[in-house]
């Protein structure tokens, strides 16, 4: 699946996707999510990102948190509404997944 195929997904169909896809591919399309966005370095976007999460306190927090975080380093900004949350609902599954192993 070509990443801005994923991004058109509704939420329902999304989630379960996210679950199931494995690490290289949700890897590669949060890279290319990134760099269509502007990040120089997925590799310090990704531990500013962990730093960011394990400072956070709820769940909760730290989803809204990564959002904010995304939008206001990212340089190109996002046409599509929910594209930072999409973005950080990614970024947390690949977190948990990634550390689950």
């Amino acid at each position: 699946m070509q990443t801005h195929e994923l991004l058109k997904l509704s939420e329902a169909e999304l989630s379960p996707l996210l679950k199931t896809m494995s690490l290289t591919e949700l890897e590669l399309h949060i890279q290319q999510i990134l760099e269509d966005l502007g990040a120089r370095s997925y590799s310090n976007t990704m531990l500013d990102v962990m730093r960011l999460v394990q400072a956070s306190g709820s769940s909760s927090d730290r989803f809204h948190r990564l959002q904010d975080y995304l939008r206001d380093t990212l340089p190109n900004k996002a046409m599509m509404s929910d594209l930072y949350a999409r973005l950080a609902a990614m970024m947390m599954v690949f977190l948990v997944r990634k550390v689950s192993m």
